[in-house]
């Protein structure tokens, strides 16, 4: 859980300095940095991830509210 918290509050302030003025010449090397550290995020929860077979029905519950909250706001813009 104390890991969860850390990379939180890491993801909430790199969002908060991305929006200072005095960053923007930094935008590219921002977004660079942004995409590895959340592709590191994804591959850690994805190393602790284990699929208990007795349990399919709710995964599947799972699935269709991961891919409303992913394709909606694809779907709107």
């Amino acid at each position: 859980m104390r890991r969860v918290i850390i990379y939180s509050l890491l993801l909430v302030s790199g969002m908060g300095l991305s929006q200072l003025s005095s960053v923007q010449s930094l935008n590219a090397a921002i977004t660079t940095l942004t995409m590895i550290f959340v592709a590191y995020i994804m591959i850690e929860l994805g190393m602790e991830f284990d699929i208990d077979k007795s349990r399919l029905s709710t995964y599947a519950v799972d699935y269709g509210i991961a891919m409303g909250a992913a394709a909606i706001p694809w779907l709107c813009a």
